[in-house]
Protein backbone atom coordinates (compact mmCIF):
# COMPACT_ATOMS: atom_id res chain seq x y z
CA UNK A 1 0.00 0.00 0.00
CA UNK A 2 2.47 2.54 -0.88
CA UNK A 3 -0.11 4.64 -2.71
CA UNK A 4 -0.77 5.03 1.44
CA UNK A 5 2.36 6.75 2.68
CA UNK A 6 3.64 10.09 1.51
CA UNK A 7 6.84 11.98 2.43
CA UNK A 8 7.10 15.69 1.81
CA UNK A 9 8.63 18.52 3.04
CA UNK A 10 6.60 21.01 5.04
CA UNK A 11 7.19 23.51 2.51
CA UNK A 12 6.36 20.89 -0.84
CA UNK A 13 3.21 19.89 1.38
CA UNK A 14 2.06 24.08 2.30
CA UNK A 15 2.60 24.79 -1.69
CA UNK A 16 0.32 21.84 -2.61
CA UNK A 17 -2.23 23.17 -0.70
CA UNK A 18 -1.71 26.91 -2.01
CA UNK A 19 -1.89 26.04 -5.17
CA UNK A 20 -4.69 24.19 -5.16
CA UNK A 21 -6.26 26.96 -3.40
CA UNK A 22 -4.94 29.59 -5.78
CA UNK A 23 -7.98 30.95 -7.52
CA UNK A 24 -9.63 31.54 -3.53
CA UNK A 25 -6.83 33.32 -2.63
CA UNK A 26 -6.98 35.77 -5.60
CA UNK A 27 -3.53 34.24 -7.28
CA UNK A 28 -3.06 33.98 -10.56
CA UNK A 29 -3.30 29.75 -11.57
CA UNK A 30 0.37 29.90 -13.24
CA UNK A 31 2.03 31.55 -10.38
CA UNK A 32 5.77 31.21 -10.06
CA UNK A 33 7.58 30.27 -6.83
CA UNK A 34 10.36 32.84 -6.26
CA UNK A 35 13.73 32.05 -3.55
CA UNK A 36 15.31 35.01 -4.19
CA UNK A 37 14.29 37.41 -1.77
CA UNK A 38 16.84 39.11 -1.70
CA UNK A 39 16.90 39.98 -5.35
CA UNK A 40 13.22 41.29 -5.01
CA UNK A 41 14.27 43.66 -2.27
CA UNK A 42 17.19 44.88 -4.22
CA UNK A 43 14.57 45.25 -6.93
CA UNK A 44 12.13 47.40 -4.77
CA UNK A 45 14.90 49.38 -3.17
CA UNK A 46 15.84 50.53 -6.23
CA UNK A 47 12.55 50.98 -7.64
CA UNK A 48 11.54 53.31 -4.38
CA UNK A 49 14.48 55.33 -4.46
CA UNK A 50 14.08 55.59 -8.22
CA UNK A 51 10.51 57.11 -8.09
CA UNK A 52 11.09 59.78 -5.22
CA UNK A 53 11.17 63.14 -5.97
CA UNK A 54 12.66 66.08 -3.63
CA UNK A 55 9.01 67.08 -2.14
CA UNK A 56 7.18 63.47 -2.19
CA UNK A 57 6.85 61.58 1.25
CA UNK A 58 9.02 58.80 0.13
CA UNK A 59 11.97 61.48 -0.65
CA UNK A 60 11.69 63.31 2.56
CA UNK A 61 11.55 60.07 4.74
CA UNK A 62 15.08 59.31 2.85
CA UNK A 63 16.17 62.66 3.70
CA UNK A 64 15.28 62.15 6.83
CA UNK A 65 16.56 58.99 7.40
CA UNK A 66 20.11 59.91 5.76
CA UNK A 67 20.15 62.54 8.20
CA UNK A 68 19.75 60.38 10.89
CA UNK A 69 22.51 57.87 10.08
CA UNK A 70 24.75 61.53 9.51
CA UNK A 71 23.99 62.38 13.19
CA UNK A 72 24.81 58.89 14.26
CA UNK A 73 28.28 59.31 12.20
CA UNK A 74 27.29 56.25 10.15
CA UNK A 75 28.10 55.74 6.50
CA UNK A 76 25.57 57.56 4.57
CA UNK A 77 25.32 54.62 2.10
CA UNK A 78 21.38 54.11 3.17
CA UNK A 79 20.26 51.93 0.46
CA UNK A 80 22.31 49.64 1.32
CA UNK A 81 20.79 49.54 4.50
CA UNK A 82 17.54 49.40 3.30
CA UNK A 83 17.92 46.25 1.67
CA UNK A 84 19.51 44.91 4.46
CA UNK A 85 16.61 45.63 6.86
CA UNK A 86 14.39 44.62 3.95
CA UNK A 87 14.90 41.27 3.79
CA UNK A 88 12.82 41.09 7.02
CA UNK A 89 9.79 41.67 5.53
CA UNK A 90 9.78 38.03 4.46
CA UNK A 91 10.32 36.69 7.75
CA UNK A 92 7.22 35.48 9.81
CA UNK A 93 8.10 37.47 12.73
CA UNK A 94 7.39 40.85 10.65
CA UNK A 95 3.81 39.53 9.48
CA UNK A 96 1.88 41.37 12.54
CA UNK A 97 4.07 44.20 12.50
CA UNK A 98 3.91 45.30 8.90
CA UNK A 99 -0.17 44.86 9.34
CA UNK A 100 0.16 47.39 11.92
CA UNK A 101 2.13 49.62 9.78
CA UNK A 102 -0.15 48.82 6.66
CA UNK A 103 -2.64 50.68 8.48
CA UNK A 104 -0.62 54.03 8.99
CA UNK A 105 -0.98 56.59 5.92
CA UNK A 106 1.91 58.73 4.69
CA UNK A 107 0.26 62.04 6.28
CA UNK A 108 0.26 60.37 10.12
CA UNK A 109 4.06 59.27 9.34
CA UNK A 110 4.98 62.61 8.62
CA UNK A 111 2.74 64.35 11.49
CA UNK A 112 4.60 61.42 14.19
CA UNK A 113 7.95 62.82 12.63
CA UNK A 114 7.01 66.14 12.95
CA UNK A 115 6.17 65.99 16.35
CA UNK A 116 9.22 63.77 17.26
CA UNK A 117 10.98 66.55 16.06
CA UNK A 118 9.64 69.21 17.66
CA UNK A 119 10.20 67.34 21.19
CA UNK A 120 13.51 67.08 20.38
CA UNK A 121 14.64 70.13 19.04
CA UNK A 122 12.94 71.89 22.00
CA UNK A 123 15.03 70.01 24.72
CA UNK A 124 18.04 70.70 22.87
CA UNK A 125 16.85 74.35 22.26
CA UNK A 126 16.15 75.44 25.56
CA UNK A 127 19.21 73.89 26.94
CA UNK A 128 21.41 75.77 24.39
CA UNK A 129 19.63 78.69 25.05
CA UNK A 130 20.60 78.93 28.86
CA UNK A 131 24.03 77.54 28.34
CA UNK A 132 24.98 80.64 25.61
CA UNK A 133 23.70 82.86 28.46
CA UNK A 134 26.28 81.78 30.29
CA UNK A 135 28.41 81.95 27.85
CA UNK A 136 28.05 85.62 26.54
CA UNK A 137 28.32 86.57 30.61
CA UNK A 138 31.76 84.69 30.97
CA UNK A 139 32.36 86.38 27.72
CA UNK A 140 31.27 89.80 29.03
CA UNK A 141 33.42 89.37 31.87
CA UNK A 142 36.71 88.69 29.59
CA UNK A 143 36.95 85.25 31.31
CA UNK A 144 37.98 82.10 29.88
CA UNK A 145 36.97 78.72 30.10
CA UNK A 146 40.52 77.75 31.61
CA UNK A 147 40.57 80.16 33.94
CA UNK A 148 37.57 78.16 35.99
CA UNK A 149 38.49 75.11 37.59
CA UNK A 150 39.05 71.47 35.89
CA UNK A 151 38.57 73.88 32.59
CA UNK A 152 36.70 72.13 29.85
CA UNK A 153 35.88 69.38 32.53
CA UNK A 154 34.84 71.64 35.03
CA UNK A 155 31.01 73.14 35.63
CA UNK A 156 32.31 76.05 33.16
CA UNK A 157 33.42 73.62 30.62
CA UNK A 158 29.40 72.14 30.77
CA UNK A 159 28.08 75.34 29.78
CA UNK A 160 30.26 75.53 27.02
CA UNK A 161 29.41 72.20 25.76
CA UNK A 162 26.04 72.42 25.94
CA UNK A 163 25.84 75.78 24.24
CA UNK A 164 26.82 73.71 20.29
CA UNK A 165 25.38 70.67 21.47
CA UNK A 166 23.69 68.06 18.77
CA UNK A 167 23.87 64.73 19.85
CA UNK A 168 22.04 63.12 22.98
CA UNK A 169 25.33 62.29 24.69
CA UNK A 170 26.21 65.94 24.30
CA UNK A 171 23.49 67.07 26.89
CA UNK A 172 24.85 64.57 29.55
CA UNK A 173 25.67 66.63 32.64
CA UNK A 174 28.84 65.74 34.67
CA UNK A 175 28.81 64.98 38.14
CA UNK A 176 30.61 67.96 38.84
CA UNK A 177 27.30 70.56 37.12
CA UNK A 178 24.80 68.46 38.98
CA UNK A 179 26.34 68.77 42.54
CA UNK A 180 27.33 72.71 41.44
CA UNK A 181 29.80 72.51 45.10
CA UNK A 182 31.68 76.18 45.55
CA UNK A 183 34.79 74.78 45.18
CA UNK A 184 34.11 73.42 42.05
CA UNK A 185 34.41 76.78 40.56
CA UNK A 186 37.90 78.13 41.00
CA UNK A 187 40.68 77.47 42.53
CA UNK A 188 42.47 78.74 45.31
CA UNK A 189 44.89 80.17 43.90
CA UNK A 190 42.94 81.80 40.64
CA UNK A 191 44.62 85.57 40.22
CA UNK A 192 40.95 86.31 39.25
CA UNK A 193 39.16 84.22 41.94
CA UNK A 194 37.09 87.13 43.19
CA UNK A 195 35.79 88.02 39.73
CA UNK A 196 34.78 84.63 38.96
CA UNK A 197 32.89 84.16 42.29
CA UNK A 198 30.87 87.22 42.00
CA UNK A 199 30.06 86.21 38.31
CA UNK A 200 28.91 82.64 39.52
CA UNK A 201 26.81 84.10 42.72
CA UNK A 202 25.35 86.86 40.12
CA UNK A 203 24.80 85.14 37.03
CA UNK A 204 26.11 81.92 36.40
CA UNK A 205 24.76 79.44 39.52
CA UNK A 206 21.25 80.23 38.58
CA UNK A 207 21.73 79.28 34.96
CA UNK A 208 23.39 76.16 36.34
CA UNK A 209 19.92 75.27 38.79
CA UNK A 210 17.85 76.22 35.27
CA UNK A 211 19.45 73.94 33.35
CA UNK A 212 19.59 71.29 35.85
CA UNK A 213 15.89 71.97 36.80
CA UNK A 214 14.68 71.78 32.79
CA UNK A 215 17.26 68.54 32.24
CA UNK A 216 15.72 66.41 35.22
CA UNK A 217 12.21 67.28 34.21
CA UNK A 218 12.65 66.50 30.32
CA UNK A 219 15.84 64.50 30.31
CA UNK A 220 13.80 60.70 29.93
CA UNK A 221 11.51 62.32 27.52
CA UNK A 222 14.30 63.46 25.04
CA UNK A 223 16.62 60.40 25.11
CA UNK A 224 13.17 58.02 24.48
CA UNK A 225 12.38 60.68 20.99
CA UNK A 226 16.27 60.59 20.20
CA UNK A 227 16.36 57.09 20.39
CA UNK A 228 13.13 56.61 18.33
CA UNK A 229 14.27 59.15 15.59
CA UNK A 230 17.06 57.54 15.04
CA UNK A 231 14.96 53.96 13.90
CA UNK A 232 11.51 56.10 12.80
CA UNK A 233 12.88 56.92 9.42
CA UNK A 234 13.87 53.54 8.15
CA UNK A 235 10.83 52.17 9.65
CA UNK A 236 8.63 54.29 7.20
CA UNK A 237 10.68 53.62 4.79
CA UNK A 238 10.02 49.59 5.49
CA UNK A 239 6.59 50.43 5.28
CA UNK A 240 6.55 51.73 2.19
CA UNK A 241 9.47 49.06 0.60
CA UNK A 242 6.61 46.76 1.47
CA UNK A 243 4.10 48.42 -0.92
CA UNK A 244 6.59 47.89 -3.37
CA UNK A 245 6.75 44.82 -2.76
CA UNK A 246 3.55 43.46 -3.26
CA UNK A 247 3.16 45.30 -6.53
CA UNK A 248 6.66 43.89 -7.86
CA UNK A 249 5.07 40.33 -7.17
CA UNK A 250 1.46 41.20 -8.90
CA UNK A 251 3.28 42.42 -11.75
CA UNK A 252 5.84 39.99 -12.29
CA UNK A 253 3.23 36.73 -11.51
CA UNK A 254 5.37 35.61 -8.63
CA UNK A 255 5.04 34.14 -5.30
CA UNK A 256 8.48 34.35 -2.61
CA UNK A 257 8.29 31.32 -0.40
CA UNK A 258 7.72 33.12 2.22
CA UNK A 259 4.51 33.79 1.87
CA UNK A 260 3.06 30.69 1.88
CA UNK A 261 2.80 30.27 5.39
CA UNK A 262 0.89 33.22 5.64
CA UNK A 263 -1.65 32.13 2.91
CA UNK A 264 -2.18 28.79 4.16
CA UNK A 265 -2.77 30.23 7.48
CA UNK A 266 -5.81 32.22 5.54
CA UNK A 267 -7.26 28.94 4.49
CA UNK A 268 -6.74 26.94 7.49
CA UNK A 269 -8.36 29.33 9.74
CA UNK A 270 -11.26 29.29 7.72
CA UNK A 271 -11.73 26.01 6.22
CA UNK A 272 -12.81 22.93 7.72
CA UNK A 273 -9.62 20.19 7.71
CA UNK A 274 -12.07 17.39 5.56
CA UNK A 275 -12.85 20.15 2.95
CA UNK A 276 -8.66 20.71 2.51
CA UNK A 277 -8.23 17.32 2.34
CA UNK A 278 -10.76 16.91 -0.48
CA UNK A 279 -9.68 19.78 -2.39
CA UNK A 280 -5.91 18.62 -2.27
CA UNK A 281 -7.26 15.32 -3.21
CA UNK A 282 -5.20 13.43 -0.23
CA UNK A 283 -6.18 12.42 3.24
CA UNK A 284 -3.71 11.98 5.45
CA UNK A 285 -4.53 10.06 8.73
CA UNK A 286 -1.09 9.81 10.60
CA UNK A 287 1.44 11.90 10.71
CA UNK A 288 5.63 11.89 11.45
CA UNK A 289 6.92 15.19 11.95
CA UNK A 290 10.93 15.03 11.50
CA UNK A 291 13.06 17.47 12.77
CA UNK A 292 10.21 19.48 14.96
CA UNK A 293 12.82 21.85 15.91
CA UNK A 294 13.78 23.55 12.84
CA UNK A 295 9.46 24.23 12.63
CA UNK A 296 8.72 27.60 12.70
CA UNK A 297 5.58 28.77 14.90
CA UNK A 298 3.79 29.54 11.85
CA UNK A 299 4.11 26.42 10.34
CA UNK A 300 2.93 24.63 13.06
CA UNK A 301 -0.04 26.70 13.94
CA UNK A 302 -1.15 25.37 9.76
CA UNK A 303 -0.31 22.08 10.68
CA UNK A 304 -1.58 21.61 13.73
CA UNK A 305 -5.35 21.30 13.07
CA UNK A 306 -4.60 18.66 10.53
CA UNK A 307 -2.52 17.20 13.62
CA UNK A 308 -5.39 17.74 15.90
CA UNK A 309 -7.95 15.73 13.57
CA UNK A 310 -6.16 12.92 13.09
CA UNK A 311 -5.77 12.95 16.70
CA UNK A 312 -8.77 13.05 17.59
CA UNK A 313 -10.19 10.42 15.28
CA UNK A 314 -7.71 7.54 16.53
CA UNK A 315 -5.12 8.28 15.19
CA UNK A 316 -1.19 8.62 15.33
CA UNK A 317 0.80 11.82 15.01
CA UNK A 318 4.07 11.99 16.51
CA UNK A 319 7.16 14.87 16.47
CA UNK A 320 10.66 14.08 16.71
CA UNK A 321 13.68 16.88 17.16
CA UNK A 322 16.39 17.55 19.41
CA UNK A 323 16.76 21.12 20.50
CA UNK A 324 20.33 20.88 20.16
CA UNK A 325 20.45 20.42 16.53
CA UNK A 326 18.03 23.59 16.00
CA UNK A 327 19.92 25.13 12.20
CA UNK A 328 17.09 27.12 10.74
CA UNK A 329 16.43 30.25 13.28
CA UNK A 330 17.56 32.56 10.43
CA UNK A 331 14.20 31.25 9.07
CA UNK A 332 11.82 31.58 11.96
CA UNK A 333 12.20 28.01 13.22
CA UNK A 334 11.78 27.88 17.17
CA UNK A 335 12.58 25.13 19.04
CA UNK A 336 11.06 26.25 22.31
CA UNK A 337 7.60 25.27 20.32
CA UNK A 338 8.66 21.49 21.13
CA UNK A 339 7.39 22.03 24.60
CA UNK A 340 4.17 24.72 23.55
CA UNK A 341 2.02 22.17 22.61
Amino acid sequence: NYSDFAIMTIDSFIFKIVSTFALELNLPINFDVDLNTKQIVKKTVHAMIQEASENSYTGDIIKEFILSKMDQSESWNYESDIETVGTEIFSEKSFDYLSELAGIDDPIFLQILNRLKERKFAFQNRLRALSRQAMDAIDSAGLEIDEFKYKKSGIAGTFLKLASATKAEDFELGKRFRDGKSTDWVSDKSDRKEQIESLRDSVLEGLRLEILDYHSRHIRTYLSVSAVLRSFPLIALIRKLNIYIDAYKKENNIVPISDFNRIVSRIIQREIIPFIYWRVGDRFENYLLDEFQDTSTLQLDNLFPLFENAYSSGFTTIAVGDPKQSIYRWRGSDAAIMGSR
